[in-house]
């Protein structure tokens, strides 16, 4: 009994650190991946499911994961571009331009684009950009 208490005090000593912990372990990662696989999330399974866990804040994965998914989401320069532009299709540009599901217009853009059906998103493209386009402040539409 006597020694139970050093040994106890000893062990909490050497499991304290003075070294930073990462509360969150892979946040970094996940945020990496989410910037780079956005507007691809569209046009690749894989880059979809990086986007999902990526959103999801799962770090675990992300860092299991991050050079897979960095690998199948290029950079902008590694795509090929040369003018700052991503990689376009209409489903592509619908999952992006959408984002933001604040109606339910908004959101059935947005899953339009998900579903990566080129016919159908071309067909109401159109429609779909002025709807998740940003109004004019002053609320007029005329």
């Amino acid at each position: 009994m006597r020694l139970t208490a050093p040994l106890l005090s000893l062990a909490l000593l050497s499991a304290c650190s003075s070294d930073p912990v990462d509360p969150a372990p892979g946040l970094a990662a996940c945020a990496r991946i989410a910037e780079r696989c956005h507007p691809y999330e569209a046009l690749s399974l894989t880059a979809s499911d990086c986007q999902r866990y990526a959103h999801a804040n799962n770090g675990p994965v992300c860092l299991t994961r991050e050079a897979e998914c960095l690998a199948a989401c290029p950079s902008v320069a590694d795509a090929g571009a040369t003018d700052g532009a991503l990689p376009s299709s209409p489903c592509a540009s619908l999952v992006s331009l959408c984002h933001s599901a604040a109606t339910a217009e908004v959101r059935a853009c947005h899953d339009l684009g998900h579903r990566g059906d080129p016919a159908m998103c071309s067909a109401r493209h159109d429609a779909c950009v002025a709807e998740c386009s940003p109004r004019d402040a002053g609320g007029s539409d005329l």
